[in-house]
């Protein structure tokens, strides 16, 4: 695939990488199961419910369900024990799935994802994970 560029972090379903004609964009790969038609579906779903601004967009790249483009966000960065509010409906939280966008925090892998709501609870950030 001649548009993914260095590889920037991998879990256990997905590749993501710079995505050479936008470095605003990222590409994830999918290396299995059904997270990125999972993302697309649930930024969908935000979107509708005016809750799009807790989550990094993303879109699709083409017909290719394999692999789907999301905004790039910064890296998050809160000094260890400092308390951060987060969603309910995000029942995966570690720093590695959160990132700054615009100022804010937002989820950049949410593909496990419960009902939406606006409730928020506020969790210790740690840099091995998250304190609830």
């Amino acid at each position: 695939m001649e548009f993914l560029g260095k590889k920037i972090g991998e879990g256990a379903h997905r590749v993501v990488y710079e995505y050479l004609p936008d470095p605003e964009w990222v590409a994830k790969v999918l290396k299995a199961g059904d997270g990125n038609a999972k993302e697309i579906e649930h930024f969908a779903m935000l979107k509708a419910n005016k809750l799009g601004h807790l989550v990094a967009p993303c879109r699709r790249l083409g017909k290719d369900p394999d692999v789907i483009l999301m905004v790039r966000a910064e890296r998050a960065e809160f000094e260890e024990g400092e308390m951060v509010k987060v969603p309910l409906f995000f029942p995966d939280f570690k720093p590695d799935n959160y990132g700054m966008l615009g100022g804010r925090l937002v989820a950049i892998d949410y593909e496990r994802m419960e009902a939406p709501t606006g409730c928020m609870r506020s969790v210790e950030w740690r840099k091995r994970g998250i304190q609830w």
